[in-house]
Parts: C-alpha cells; sequence; structure tokens
C-alpha cells in the first residue's frame, strides 16, 4: 500500500470516529465500493485530497454501478496531510450519479484496457488512444482517468475535478452527518 493510501485509510478512520461511522460491511481494502455506513445503513464513500486538486474516485466501472444513494464526504489538505483546510458532506441520488457517466462509452474503456499492452512500444499508441477516447468522452462532471505502466497496471480510473466538485456540493450538501 503507498503512502497516499496509508493516509487515506487513517484519515478514514478518524471521520469514522468522528461521524460514529461504521465499518462497510465487505471492506476489505481501499479498493471497496463503500468506505463506511450511517447507523442505519446508508453506504458512505470517504475521501481526503490535497486542496483543490481533484476527487479521484477509483475505478470507473465500480463508480457507474452505484445503484443506491448515498454519502459523500470529501476532505481536502495543504501543507500537510493532517492539516484539513476544508471538509464537505454530500448526499447524492443514485439516479443523478449515475447520469454523470457516459454508459455508452463502456464497450469502447472495455476495449482500450483489454488491448493495451504494458510494452514501452505501446505508449505512443496508448496515447493516442486515451487522447481520442477523452475528447469523444467530453468533460462531463466525472472525467476519465487512464491508468497504465509498464508492469501490469492497466485500467480506467474517474475524477471529479475540484471546481465541479465545488457546483456538486452545492447542489447536493447536507447536513445529517453533523454530530
Amino acid at each position: 500500500m503507498s503512502e497516499r493510501q496509508s493516509h487515506g485509510l487513517v484519515y478514514e478512520k478518524s471521520v469514522k470516529d468522528k461521524l460514529g461511522l461504521l465499518d462497510y460491511e465487505n471492506n476489505q481494502s481501499y479498493t471497496s465500493k463503500y468506505d463506511a455506513k450511517t447507523k442505519d445503513g446508508k453506504p458512505v464513500s470517504i475521501k481526503t485530497e490535497k486542496y483543490k486538486t481533484s476527487v479521484e474516485l477509483g475505478d470507473y466501472f465500480r463508480n457507474a454501478n452505484i445503484d443506491e444513494d448515498f454519502y459523500m464526504i470529501v476532505s481536502f489538505w495543504e501543507k500537510e496531510k493532517t492539516n484539513i483546510v476544508e471538509e464537505y458532506h454530500l448526499l447524492i441520488p443514485a439516479e443523478v450519479w449515475k447520469s454523470f457517466f457516459k454508459r455508452e462509452f463502456d464497450e469502447r474503456i472495455k476495449e482500450l484496457i483489454f488491448s493495451a499492452s504494458n510494452e514501452r512500444s505501446y505508449d505512443s499508441i496508448w496515447k493516442e488512444k486515451i487522447k481520442q477516447l477523452s475528447e469523444d468522452y467530453g468533460k462531463p462532471i466525472i472525467r476519465l482517468r487512464p491508468k497504465r505502466d509498464h508492469k501490469r497496471q492497466k485500467r480506467m480510473q474517474c475524477a471529479i475535478m475540484y471546481n465541479d466538485f465545488i457546483k456538486l456540493h452545492e447542489l447536493y450538501k447536507t447536513e445529517d452527518l453533523e454530530n
């Protein structure tokens, strides 16, 4: 696990403790669908990011397949990862969340990932393919973040740009999680 992921898990625990959240069932790793749940069972996603950077959401397909309303807690840090300068709480309806994904691109995304090589000789082809996909996909609120390295990594992540996240918060902010 990287330092970034480790920090996220430490912060996740502090948020759970502060807000009285419970562990989410089947939350075995940092790649789980949700990070916590409320006492009444509603799922919670907890994110921590550097101030004014994108909110990294993880796997595109895991996010695109969310089918229940959920809370999202996003905290931003500045200078030191423990120096939280902003914290946002949202309650996002599943139908709204689903609308942020252009599902007509699913097969094209799968093909991009499955057909990619991790060889260095594939680098220029990869760059061209992701450039074309990104242009065609456009710039909806949830953006594509293709990932590939020269070992084994080939996947499609996604993220929300900081300014788009702030707009999303204005629409779906909640005080339900306040103690």
